[in-house]
């Protein structure tokens, strides 16, 4: 009973998997049916944001470029470009507080044959307009190693950490840039960043499909079980 009771419990767990991405999924189209939200203004509730458009406009803070390592884009190795845009119209309450900033998942690059090198893009000195999706960022991954950073090449990045590097505030929210800042297009080639960003994976069938393997499992246990006890009855008999 313990063996056709688990692989129950499994598929119970699969199907729950599958309506939590369901409503994701909910989540998120409505998310993008709702107005551009602009970053400049405020310091955003980041729950409000999560998957929504929003747009900002400033200068990028180039000497605080990270390069997030071992990052992969239709099978090539390469790096994430994260930069602060320093927010043009940041309030402020008096002069001595400081600016706000948000950070920007500019693109993919690949990466350099050699280890040594950086890649080469570029990142325009001028106010900028972008136009990208919010994400509320999550801090748990997995480390390789202590050494979380090497420079400008980071192997995780999140907003405390960045914050203590760089000593600037910055949003609770990050954006993935989806424009081109300096022309408005939709596809990259001036900065030398792919924004092809693949989307989150939220689609529930494979959790259906894992939960229906459970079950099928579950029924071969069963049949297996009532065939044993039936080969039991009919030798007990016997005998």
């Amino acid at each position: 009973m313990l063996l056709i009771a688990a692989p129950i419990l499994m598929g119970n767990w699969q199907l729950g998997r599958a309506h939590s991405k369901e409503l994701l999924q909910q989540r998120i189209e409505a998310m993008q049916r709702e107005p551009k939200a602009s970053l400049d203004s405020l310091m955003v509730v980041p729950e409000t944001l999560d998957y929504r458009l929003v747009v900002a406009s400033g200068t990028w803070v180039a000497d605080k470029t990270v390069l997030l390592d071992n990052k992969m884009h239709r099978g090539v190795p390469g790096f994430q470009v994260v930069t602060p845009l320093r927010l043009e119209n940041s309030p402020k309450k008096n002069a001595n507080e400081p600016d706000r900033y948000v950070l920007v998942y500019r693109g993919w690059i690949a990466a350099p044959r050699l280890r040594s090198e950086l890649p080469k893009f570029f990142t325009p000195s001028g106010r900028v307009e972008l136009v990208g999706v919010a994400r509320v960022p999550r801090d748990r991954f997995i480390e390789l190693s202590q050494v979380s950073r090497e420079g400008a090449i980071w192997e995780n990045l999140t907003l405390k950490r960045f914050q203590a590097w760089a000593k600037i505030t910055v949003q609770p929210v990050v954006v993935y840039q989806s424009n081109s800042a300096e022309t408005g297009l939709t596809k990259i080639e001036a900065d030398g960043l792919n924004r092809d960003w693949v989307p989150a994976d939220v689609k529930a069938t494979k959790h259906y499909l894992i939960a229906g393997l459970w079950y099928v499992i579950t029924a071969m246990i069963a049949s297996v079980f009532i065939y044993v006890s039936y080969r039991k009855s009919i030798t007990s008999k016997i005998t």
